[in-house]
């Protein structure tokens, strides 16, 4: 029989393996490839020299870690991006915009936050 020690360790290290089977930065690594001007989506190929420029949108908590993934892999096609994010789930981007608002009951924020969205899909 196992010694509390020893439970309390394997309950950290089950709990951790939770954790990296879930982050959003690791589920793009996943399932986006980029080879050449080939970009790979879970199986479905975009041949990237047939688009102007490639943008980001999302909204939720994840989106930040998820679109800091994407502009590591995409840095040099991105044109711009925004995501709306839960307040204090913000993090350093380089071209995609951060917009912290409230979740999961919308405010005022996240109302400018989705306008800003619609605005840059009329844009492309």
């Amino acid at each position: 029989m196992k010694s509390l020690s020893e439970l309390r360790s394997d309950a950290r290290f089950i709990f951790q393996a939770g954790l990296k089977a879930v982050d959003p930065a690791d589920a793009i690594r996943r399932h986006l490839k980029l080879q050449d001007d080939k970009l790979e989506i879970d199986g479905r190929t975009y041949d990237l020299s047939s688009y102007d420029g490639l943008y980001v949108i999302g909204a939720g908590k994840a989106t930040a870690k998820m679109a800091q993934a994407i502009e590591a892999l995409l840095i040099d096609r991105l044109k711009g991006g925004f995501v709306n994010v839960e307040y204090n789930h913000a993090i350093p981007l380089n071209i995609v915009k951060i917009n912290e608002a409230g979740h999961p009951l919308p405010d005022e924020a996240g109302m400018r936050g989705a306008e800003e969205i619609v605005g840059l899909l009329r844009q492309t």
